[in-house]
């Protein structure tokens, strides 16, 4: 089997976890987890996963506690080969990431500023700022910030980031409840992804706002 048809199997046992907590979609989810942290994208694998779990079962069901526990235990897993690659080959390993992004340094240069003061709500926006996950994690490690504080980082990136899409599943499932409306699967999916699609181009605004007014300071 080639890796594409891995990853592809990967995201079908990952969407399982849509209408149960099996032991075989969660560690699909987990897999998935961890090789987001390292840069293979599963596009809406893990939001759709999350979106509809809430929809279905609500947000209180044992089987989206199982998922988040999953999708948080990937995360620290996949962050960690980062984290320790950086912290411990150093040099060679961060002018990788140099090579790639000319804007390394000073986002390198940003992160240290910030873990100076409040390292863990550093890695926090880090992680949810877009194009930074990866990012985040070699930072992390090349500027050897404590290993608790980093997973503290994660564990909040992770509440915030899921509970957007736990909170707008729900929240579909009250509003067609509410004007007695049923909908079809593909309907749900598509309100879904355009909200979803909304609130990330938010994020990108606010994050590009939010550095043009470090940089004029």
């Amino acid at each position: 089997m080639d890796l594409l048809a891995t990853f592809s199997a990967l995201a079908q046992q990952a969407s399982e976890a849509v209408n149960q907590a099996s032991l075989v979609a969660l560690t699909a989810l987990f897999l998935v987890a961890a090789l987001t942290e390292v840069g293979v994208p599963f596009p809406f694998v893990i939001d759709g996963a999350l979106f509809f779990i809430a929809y279905r079962k609500g947000v209180f069901s044992p089987e989206l506690g199982l998922i988040m526990l999953s999708l948080f235990l990937g995360r620290v897993a996949g962050s960690a080969v980062i984290y320790w690659l950086a912290r411990f080959i150093g040099a060679p390993f961060v002018n990788r990431f140099r090579r790639r992004s000319a804007a390394f340094d000073r986002k390198l240069a940003w992160f240290t500023d910030r873990i100076a003061r409040r390292p863990s709500l550093a890695v926090t926006i880090g992680r949810l700022t877009p194009g930074l996950l990866t990012m985040t994690s070699v930072a992390s490690g090349a500027t050897a910030l404590p290993h608790h504080h980093f997973i503290a980082g994660i564990a909040l990136s992770s509440l915030i980031a899921d509970s957007v899409l736990v909170i707008l599943g729900a929240a579909t499932k009250f509003g067609f409840g509410y004007f007695s409306l049923t909908p079809s699967l593909w309907m749900v999916g598509g309100i879904s992804l355009a909200f979803y699609l909304l609130w990330a181009l938010r994020q990108v605004w606010v994050r590009r706002h939010a550095r043009a007014m470090t940089k004029s300071e």
